[in-house]
């Protein structure tokens, strides 16, 4: 049941009215709005429609820790993959990597070892890299390669 008030220039309603659903047609100059809301609300057609909850594109940080290596691993990892771009070989050179990195050397050969000593690489040759599947992992989870 759907209270309709239709009194003339005065918003008086009975109490029981103030906290319930009614329909207000006082107005003659509101009219088209009010049919409007009186056909929304009995056919349950909300005016404006909530949209639909989106994925959560946040990582949850439970169990993360500040990890001060990330950083230049990343950056390792990220030369790392530059450096298979556009070759054919199951390796690619250490030179290359040492070209497309930002760090000093010897900062790059800190993280080269940590990289292999966690298993995302291993040397080929003394001077060839293989990439893991720990490190193919490792850039498809860092949003460095896609999956």
């Amino acid at each position: 049941m759907i209270p309709i008030i239709r009194q003339k220039e005065t918003d008086l309603r009975p109490t029981f009215l103030n906290s319930k659903l009614y329909i207000n047609f006082s107005k003659d100059s509101e009219l088209e709005y009010s049919l409007d809301d009186l056909l929304r609300v009995l056919l349950n057609s909300p005016l404006y429609e909530k949209p639909e909850i989106g994925l959560n594109h946040f990582k949850p940080l439970e169990g993360s820790r500040p990890d001060r290596t990330s950083d230049g691993l990343k950056e390792l990892m990220k030369a790392v993959s530059a450096s298979y771009e556009g070759t054919a070989y199951k390796y690619i050179w250490f030179k290359s990597v040492v070209a497309k990195v930002s760090m000093h050397r010897l900062t790059l050969d800190r993280y080269l070892h940590k990289a292999i000593k966690d298993g995302l690489m291993t040397w080929h040759t003394d001077d060839t890299l293989i990439i893991t599947d720990e490190g193919l992992n490792y850039l498809v989870a860092h949003d460095i390669i896609e999956e």
